[in-house]
């Protein structure tokens, strides 16, 4: 500007810095207050009402001292909009100071104040002292609003004191208070928390009644309700009944519950509306799509499908990978699924160990032996970590052959690379000892087993039953923690016998 013989006031830098921080230019903000040689009350004013929106709160509180300290008095709106980034953001001795400079400089506590503060409360876990705060707004003369109870409800609910969150419920309901969209979706998911999954139903049909249009937030929640409670059924008829604006991650929550309770068609025609109606899929989309063409038996398809993914995109996320891989294996697809497995490998895509290890799963349980320890060498050797869930696996495998010298082998190679033994792994070698006959052995490492404080599976237990005969050594073995040394001795002195 001065380039051009134009000397900016207050005024003109007030306006430039206004534009700067609305386009989000903070930085360039910043630079220009630092140059601004008197900045007034509307400067500072501007600043804090930006930085409060952007929720930066220590730039908010440098900016109010600053303000206070050249002798500005700000407004109540102001005021207002520190306090609430504050409450939301800073530390609770910074809420406690600001709310001290409130009382003392006799502004006028506000509602939404109050609220703030009651919901700072319910966050900290002090739920009497926000009960009690609501009690001193009301002795006020103030009226809460839905936006005071509902972080108040949320917290009781989760802290158990479903009494006391009835109780305000219906207090609110009583003072001409209705809930809002926020406080339906609040009390759904607490109750789909709670496993209280009628009740979640029972919110839903009354947010209906009330003509309260659902969200994309609210399917979601009905979606996992559906799931859990084993109403999956209902969910198609839910969804043509529905005027719910759907979002992304409402259309995965959608896809997910559809694929994985036996719904495969509405799944795939749910991903086909998902792209009428200009919603891009994402990674998590294409999951439960490709998942569902393999339970419908469109393997070419599917694999098609995936092909043309990676084609795309060839850091496609590993979730993509894994899907076609396990839906391959679950339908028996093993041999096809390794192919796809070593054309990815060769493309260096973004593989996991879950892509390994799902398809070492199905090579062993279909007894493709020679295949599952070449594919587990390969991971190996290209640096791939595995983790003891893909060591467990190839353990399972392996010892289904009761090939003792693979068995020796693969345990050599699990000490090689550090990788601890869980009780998955104790398990699966006690079994395949008893069966080899090998008793002592199996004793040693129960005995092991118990110091370590892991516990026999059943299937563990009910093959030492039908070695040893005593049953009542298998309770004892079971409850080690709280007798570990009669129990192992009974066990020895069964197996010895």
């Amino acid at each position: 500007m001065p380039l051009w013989g134009f000397h900016p006031n207050a005024f003109a830098r007030n306006a430039v810095l206004d534009v700067l921080l609305r386009t989000r230019q903070h930085h360039s903000a910043l630079c220009f207050l630092r140059d601004n040689p008197s900045p007034n009350y509307l400067t500072y004013a501007i600043l804090l009402t930006h930085l409060c929106k952007a929720e930066n709160w220590p730039g908010a509180r440098g900016c109010f001292l600053a303000m206070l300290h050249q002798g500005f008095i700000p407004s109540s709106a102001s005021l207002a909009a520190v306090f609430a980034c504050c409450s939301k953001l800073g530390a609770m001795s910074h809420l406690l100071q600001l709310l001290s400079f409130i009382l003392v400089s006799g502004y006028q506590f506000t509602s939404a104040m109050w609220a703030c503060l009651i919901a700072r409360l319910c966050r900290e876990g002090r739920l009497d002292e926000a009960i009690s705060m609501l009690a001193k707004m009301l002795g006020s003369g103030f009226s809460p609003t839905v936006v005071t109870y509902t972080p108040l409800v949320r917290a009781l609910y989760q802290s158990g004191r479903h009494d006391i969150a009835s109780e305000l419920f219906t207090h609110m309901s009583s003072t001409n208070c209705s809930p809002d969209l926020v406080l339906h979706n609040v009390l759904m998911d607490c109750m789909a928390k709670e496993r209280r999954y009628d009740a979640a139903l029972g919110i839903y049909l009354n947010l209906r009644e009330s003509q309260i249009k659902p969200d994309a937030y609210t399917l979601s929640t009905v979606v996992q309700v559906l799931q859990l409670s084993g109403n999956v059924s209902l969910l198609p008829r839910l969804l043509l009944d529905s005027d719910i604006p759907y979002d992304l991650v409402a259309c995965n929550s959608v896809l997910n519950a559809l694929c994985k309770s036996g719904f495969p068609s509405q799944a795939v025609q749910f991903f086909i509306n998902m792209i009428k109606c200009d919603i891009k899929p994402d990674s998590y989309s294409y999951v439960g799509l490709l998942d569902s063409l393999c339970q419908l038996g469109r393997i070419d398809h599917a694999v098609n499908l995936y092909r043309s993914i990676v084609s795309i995109d060839p850091d496609s996320n590993a979730y993509i990978h894994a899907a076609i891989l396990h839906g391959l294996v679950k339908k028996g697809q093993n041999r096809m699924a390794l192919m796809i497995l070593n054309e990815a490998i060769r493309q260096n895509c973004a593989l996991d160990a879950v892509c390994y290890t799902v398809v070492l799963h199905g090579l062993l349980q279909a007894h493709m032996i020679e295949e599952a320890c070449m594919l587990f060498n390969k991971m190996k050797y290209s640096g791939m970590s595995s983790n003891t869930c893909t060591y467990n696996v190839m353990l399972r495998g392996l010892c289904r052959t009761r090939d003792e010298h693979a068995v020796k082998w693969f345990l050599r190679e699990m000490e090689c690379s550090d990788v601890e033994m869980d009780s998955i792994s104790f398990n699966t070698m006690i079994v395949l000892l008893i069966k080899l006959q090998h008793i002592s052995s199996a004793t040693a490492l129960i005995r092991e087993m118990i110091n370590l404080g892991m516990e026999l599976s059943t299937k563990t237990l009910s093959l030492i039953s039908q070695y040893v005969g005593h049953v009542h050594v298998l309770k004892d073995a079971h409850i080690a923690e709280n007798d570990q040394s009669d129990s192992t001795n009974d066990l020895l002195a069964c197996s010895a016998s």
